[in-house]
């Protein structure tokens, strides 16, 4: 760069030009302000998603899938970006096993997610953000002719959001749940359910039955980079992991699966330039002012 400056000047001035070589090698090579844009934005949500199989001797007795139930997603740029998804209420049992019971029982009240974005390519910021609610909520998970369900679930309103925003360097992600009116029993049994949880509330049931995780307000990164972050949170995420049952006059079966209850995420990339400073502008000024006033002195000697 610094070579074809030089080469420039020689031509338009000769050696009295080179005295303007200074300023314009200073322009190339003065320092520069780091900008970036954010370039693109996507979220996403959903209020239910559920997958269970039950198995007796390695052989499929039940199994029951719902959803993702009002699924939303929005991908930017895209100026002011938004997509809703409404479920006005679910009631649906799956899974029946004759003389036993059935593996699923649900009702809820109204589903909704909701996805936005205002990444539209052109700015250096931008904000995205997912979230999901469920209202009225009533889960049976082997919801037995006799005895008490292996897990029941009811709320009021479980709601989740998760913000991406930033730009190059300092994308930020958060994420927050609602769990209002939550109650939860193993067997019967009622499990204590903190207030206001915090991110990652692991509650241990180990001593009620082994296999089963519970997770409040479920925060996670899932790349987290300099260009890029995605950010997902679960009000409720429920794993089960070959958890044993005893089934009446059949022995004892194995349940897997996972519930997962107002799932959000959102995800932005940021990409760097390069803007000159202020001085940059100001030393292109003077170096192209030289080189003006050396030319008309050329001119003038050569008169």
């Amino acid at each position: 760069m610094q070579s074809m400056v030089s080469s420039l000047a020689r031509r338009l001035l000769g050696r009295s030009g080179r005295l303007a070589v200074v300023a314009l090698a200073a322009v190339a090579f003065l320092p520069s302000t780091s900008k970036a844009e954010v370039v693109y934005g996507a979220a996403g949500g959903y209020a239910i998603s559920i997958n269970l199989s039950l198995t007796l001797a390695n052989v499929s007795l039940a199994s029951a899938s719902v959803g993702p139930v009002a699924p939303s997603s929005i991908t930017g740029p895209i100026p002011g970006g938004s997509d809703t998804e409404t479920v006005l209420s679910l009631n649906t049992t799956l899974g029946n096993i004759p003389l036993v019971g059935n593996l699923l029982r649900l009702q809820t009240g109204v589903l909704t997610s909701t996805s936005e974005t205002d990444v539209t390519g052109l700015y250096n910021w931008g904000v995205t953000t997912g979230a999901a609610s469920v209202d009225g909520l009533s889960l049976e998970v082997l919801d037995l002719l006799v005895g008490p369900s292996l897990l029941a679930i009811t709320a009021d309103a479980l709601t989740s959001e998760t913000t991406v925003d930033g730009t190059f360097g300092i994308l930020e992600g958060h994420g927050s749940s609602t769990l209002a009116g939550l109650a939860i029993s193993i067997l019967g049994t009622p499990i204590t359910i903190p207030v206001n949880p915090g991110p990652n509330t692991g509650i241990d049931v180990s001593t009620i039955l082994g296999g089963v995780t519970i997770l409040l307000n479920e925060q996670k990164e899932i790349v987290n980079e300099d260009d890029l972050l995605s950010y997902e949170t679960n009000a409720l995420r429920i794993a089960l992991t070959d958890v044993g049952v005893t089934l009446a006059g059949l022995g004892v079966a194995t349940l897997n699966g996972s519930i997962i209850i107002s799932h959000s995420d959102a995800t932005q990339v940021a990409i760097p330039w390069a803007v000159p400073e202020p001085s940059s502008y100001a030393m292109m000024g003077m170096g192209v002012a030289s080189l003006g006033l050396l030319a008309r002195r050329r001119r003038a000697a050569s008169v």
